[in-house]
Order: C-alpha cells, then sequence, then structure tokens
C-alpha cells in the first residue's frame, strides 16, 4: 500500500460516493426502461458526472442510497463517441484522475480502464433487447474479424474467440501495468433489491480483470486456445461462475482505490498528454493478442486542451474508446493532499467505506 498521497482520503472518500450515486441513478433507470443499453448507461454516467448537481437536484425517485455528503468540488470533463467495431486496450472506457504538482508543469494521473456490459441477468425489458433469434442469454458472440476496423492498430483473431474473451486478452496486454482495468457489470435489478447472483445491490458490479481473464482461462469452454470448442462464447451461468470466485466490488470501492493508491500507480505527464507504458515483463499472452512491438514505445492519451478541443476525440477514435472522463482536483484540494496526514485520514475513510459495503 502506498504511503504516497495522491488524492487526499477527504477528496477519494466523496469522489468515490459521487460516482456510486449517479451509478446508483442510472441503475435506477436502466431498471425503469429509460436507459436501453450499454451504451446508453456509460453515457448517462459520464453525463452525471459532467453535471453533477443535476441528479442531485432531480425531483424524481433518488438512488436510495441517499445524496452524497457534499458534491465533489474538482472539474469533471466527460465526453461520449459512437463505438467503434474494435477496441485497441479491450475496453470501452477510460477514466482519468489528475493531480497537478504545485511549481511544477508536470502532472500525476491515475488511469482506469473498464469494459462495460449488461448481461440482462434477471429478466425483464424483452422488448428492448430481445434478439433475432429470441434468445436472450446471448449478450456475448462469436468475434468476426470481418469487422474489424483496420486503422485501429489490433491484431486479429481467430473467429472462433468469443468478442468478449478477445476484449479480456487485449486487457491482458496490459495487465501488471500502472493502470487500474476492470469489467463493469449493469444489473436491470430495482436499485436497492436483494443481491443475486453475485450482482451488488446498488449500481453496477465491478470485477478486476485479472481474475476474469483467470476464469476464461481456466475453462476448458472458453479458453480460446481449445479449438475444438464449437460454441466459446460467454453465457450468464458463465458470469455468475465468475462472479462467485471473483469477489466483485461496486464503483465506489475501485474510484477510493485509485485515488489512494491501493490500486494502480501514478504516471507522470504534462498538461496536454500522458504516456501509458506496457508492464516491462509482458504477462503470458496468446500468440493472436497485440504484441509488445506494437506498443513498445507506449499509448498517447491526450488530454483536455482548450486550445485543441478536437485532442480527447482523437484519442478516443485512434483508441476505440466510446466512453471518456477525466476528474482533476480543485485548488483547495491540491492543498488538502498537501497538508494531509494522509495514512492516518486514509485508514479512517477506508473504514468508512467498507462500513458501506455490504449494503452496496
Amino acid at each position: 500500500m502506498s504511503l504516497v498521497p495522491f488524492y487526499s482520503a477527504h477528496d477519494a472518500y466523496e469522489l468515490a460516493l459521487l460516482l456510486q450515486y449517479h451509478d446508483a441513478n442510472c441503475r435506477h433507470d436502466l431498471a425503469d426502461g429509460f436507459i436501453t443499453s450499454e451504451r446508453d448507461y456509460v453515457s448517462n454516467l459520464a453525463t452525471h458526472l459532467r453535471y453533477p448537481a443535476g441528479t442531485i437536484q432531480n425531483s424524481r425517485l433518488s438512488s436510495s442510497i441517499g445524496l452524497p455528503p457534499s458534491t465533489f468540488d474538482g472539474p469533471i470533463t466527460s465526453y461520449t463517441m459512437p463505438p467503434a467495431h474494435e477496441k485497441v486496450l479491450g475496453c470501452d472506457g477510460i477514466i482519468i484522475l489528475s493531480r497537478p504538482i504545485s511549481g511544477s508543469d508536470e502532472v500525476l494521473y491515475k488511469i482506469g480502464l473498464f469494459e462495460a456490459k449488461w448481461p440482462r441477468m434477471f429478466g425483464g425489458h424483452q422488448h428492448i433487447y430481445r434478439t433475432k433469434s429470441g434468445n436472450a442469454d446471448r449478450w456475448d458472440s462469436k468475434y468476426n474479424p470481418d469487422t474489424r476496423t483496420k486503422k485501429l492498430r489490433v491484431s486479429p483473431f481467430p473467429a472462433h474467440y468469443s468478442h468478449f474473451s478477445s476484449q479480456l486478452i487485449r486487457q491482458q496486454t496490459w495487465s501488471g501495468s500502472d493502470v487500474v482495468i476492470w469489467e463493469q457489470l449493469f444489473s436491470e435489478q430495482p436499485v436497492g433489491a436483494p443481491s443475486k447472483k453475485g450482482f451488488k445491490r446498488f449500481g453496477s458490479t465491478c470485477v478486476f480483470h485479472e481474475p476474469a481473464y483467470d476464469f476464461m482461462r481456466g475453462s476448458p469452454r472458453l479458453n480460446p486456445d481449445d479449438k475444438s470448442v464449437p460454441n466459446g462464447t460467454w453465457k450468464r451461468s458463465d458470469l455468475i461462475a465468475m462472479l462467485s470466485v471473483a469477489k466483485p466490488l461496486p464503483i465506489a470501492s475501485i474510484i477510493f482505490g485509485m485515488a489512494v493508491c491501493d490500486y494502480g500507480k501514478p504516471i507522470v505527464g504534462n498538461r496536454t498528454r500522458l504516456n501509458i507504458l506496457p508492464p516491462s515483463r509482458l504477462t503470458e499472452a496468446y500468440s493472436a493478442a497485440p504484441t509488445d512491438n506494437q506498443f513498445g514505445n507506449g499509448i498517447p492519451i491526450n488530454l483536455p486542451n482548450p486550445d485543441n478541443p478536437a485532442a480527447v476525440h482523437q484519442t478516443m477514435r485512434e483508441l476505440g474508446l466510446s466512453n471518456y472522463t477525466h476528474i482533476t482536483l480543485s485548488p483547495e484540494g491540491i492543498k488538502r493532499v498537501e497538508t494531509e496526514q494522509h495514512q492516518r485520514y486514509v485508514e479512517e475513510h477506508r473504514k468508512k467505506l467498507v462500513s458501506l459495503l455490504p449494503t452496496l
């Protein structure tokens, strides 16, 4: 556990609860049929973060977890774009936490990458997601190399791979680097409904990349190495089995952990760009997965820049990202992190957050 502060425990805690609150609001809208797809969910979440007082002042039924203690006062910028066929990083969303360094042009960044999935686990809304075959369990599909976007730096995968498995394999290229990677699963259950099948009660259910990847590798039916498998696509039963061993978390736990450096490591960049470097020694990867030669110099990530409004969209197009959120500290937040007795307050706020986890 790092003793070097990134965000103050105060700001980390309030940011975590802010995301949890808006995530629960999105789940509330999904359960009521106002949100109708994965992209719709994440796009709404990004909008709520960009205008955080919007849902707090909304006259509609709240998310049932209560308002955040106070609004996180750091600037939040978010973008959405139409989804790309292929995702270089195996993820469709990125969350960037930044902390300017006083007296320097350098900035510290924490990077979170996530892949959003709505497996339609609990039924209902059949009119929204009914497939042509009538099989609502088909939330995953076979990888189709014919739909590959050739402009993106993505190696093709054999056709017997499932789409979700191909994403996990791309993510694996960055496992062990400084970034935090997770799978974010949406539930159409009403907010606060008793937890079922491993899903959290409020908001989405998050699983770190590593246990999801290990589960795939350990499953005879899902392991892409076995070309004899007639149908290696993921089913709901696979997700239930994975959640039983993967220790799912609410989004608040991941954001808090990123902000206090429990998860991931700070990356130094400037005010307009940072560079994600692959781990010095890549973990085991499939021959069809992107190689370290493709990413030997890292992947540049553009930051919001008033002088170049298109910079972020360029990054999103190049990497196949459909969602991008940048969160930074306010001047008051920078003062807090520079003066706080960090480890002491981290433990205090962690205990407060842990006390909420059984209810989330």
